[in-house]
């Protein structure tokens, strides 16, 4: 497709995904290429989700929170998602709850059984939005009423969430208080803030919030994992000088000083939201490695990098993608000394799930694989982990969820 048309379809796209609503007050999917939106289904059951997001506790049972028509509902499996039960409709927001195709309600569970679920809503009808909270102290049986863990001052959204191997909770998210102050300044600021948190006894209190970056694109998600036995690193998208939007790492630790690192040089110039956020995860080197999707002026598409060593530059990154395909959706596991990567891929009339895998740290990949395919509308794929298997998780509207094993 010509790069010019393409760019003018994801930003047609991308502004509509964020002022426009279907029949259903759902948010449209810019990833919906044959110009349907999801067909009609009233219930909050999992067969009628947007967007579905898991985790595994220690003794194997899959915890699930979905998105359905404005509801945010929590189910458990034992049978890898075949049976889902205990479900709860933890929260109802209707037309309000964030549920664009960037937006999905975030999950973290302890050893104890303890449960957090965050996601937010918007407040009114300038897209302003809070972050709630959700908790279970038994395991899912029942949960918390939601209640706002912020000091609400204009807007949070894209929440992100991990406990770490103290217990201690790291919460991140998109803030607009620096960028409505400049407003009100005089200055045509564009996008958001970072802004980080953290609570020591599983949510009930949190530190005072504070901006880690003062500027990041408004509409992405924020990617997060693991960075030592403490730590964690971040990956999303930064608004640079002249409106050029491009990926960053970033590390939270004890030092308090969190160093950022740009990862490519794509020069995407925009004024829009892309609405497509970052992957990211750490390989059993310590090497960081993201993936992305872009329309610069240097690259299009979906790419993936890695760097070796904590403080250094990323490799020269790599496109990813088959032969006529329009990549998007990435997401990137490291599980014992192997590399997992999913992206959807559309052919012109299916949505595939292509699945790639290295066994080198990220110095090469394998040629990818299609695991699933639907003509209907899908939900982008996460890949999840229990002990060194690995999980596809991923739903359609045509087959409804599935968990499927590849490896």
């Amino acid at each position: 497709m010509n790069r010019l048309i393409l760019t003018v379809l994801i930003c047609a796209f991308s502004w509509s995904g964020l002022h426009s609503v279907d029949v259903r007050g759902q948010p449209a999917s810019p990833h919906q290429h044959n110009g349907t939106v999801p067909p009609a289904c009233n219930g909050i059951d999992i067969a009628c989700a947007t967007s579905v997001n898991v985790v595994f506790d220690n003794t194997g049972t899959l915890h699930l929170v979905w998105v359905a028509n404005g509801h945010v509902v929590y189910g458990q499996s034992s049978d890898y998602g075949k049976t889902i039960v205990h479900i709860q409709d933890v929260a109802d927001h209707g037309k309000s709850l964030d549920a664009g195709t960037d937006a999905r309600p975030q999950i973290v569970i302890n050893d104890q059984g303890h449960i957090l679920i965050a996601y937010a809503f918007f407040k009114d009808s300038n897209w302003n939005a809070q972050i709630n909270l959700v908790k279970s102290n038994n395991g899912g049986i029942a949960f918390t009423q939601p209640k706002s863990i912020l000091p609400s001052r204009v807007s949070e959204r894209f929440p992100a969430m991990f406990l770490d191997g103290h217990g201690r909770l790291h919460l991140v998210w998109i803030d607009k208080y620096l960028v409505h102050q400049k407003r009100q300044a005089g200055d045509k600021a564009l996008g958001g803030s970072v802004a980080y948190s953290y609570s020591d006894d599983l949510g009930d209190s949190f530190a005072t919030p504070q901006i880690i970056n003062d500027s990041s694109c408004e509409c992405c998600h924020i990617a997060m994992t693991r960075d030592g036995h403490d730590g964690i690193e971040l990956t999303y998208r930064t608004i640079f000088d002249n409106g050029i939007r491009d990926h960053v790492v970033q590390v939270i630790d004890k030092s308090g000083q969190f160093p950022i690192r740009r990862v490519s040089d794509d020069h995407w110039k925009t004024d829009v939201c892309p609405h497509q956020g970052p992957t990211i995860s750490l390989d059993q080197l310590g090497r960081t490695h993201v993936a992305w999707f872009t329309m610069g002026d240097n690259r299009q598409g979906v790419y993936i990098a890695h760097a070796a060593v904590k403080d250094g530059r990323f490799s020269d990154p790599v496109k990813v993608g088959m032969d006529g395909m329009q990549v998007s959706r990435p997401y990137l596991l490291s599980v014992d000394n192997k590399l997992w990567l999913a992206t959807k891929q559309f052919d012109g009339r299916k949505t595939n799930i292509v699945i790639q895998t290295s066994n080198d740290n990220g110095d090469h990949w394998e040629i990818g694989k299609i695991i699933e395919a639907t003509e209907d509308y899908s939900d982008h794929p996460i890949l999840v982990a229990k002990e060194k298997m690995v999980f596809l998780s991923w739903f359609s509207r045509q087959f409804g969820y599935k968990l499927v094993k590849l490896n």
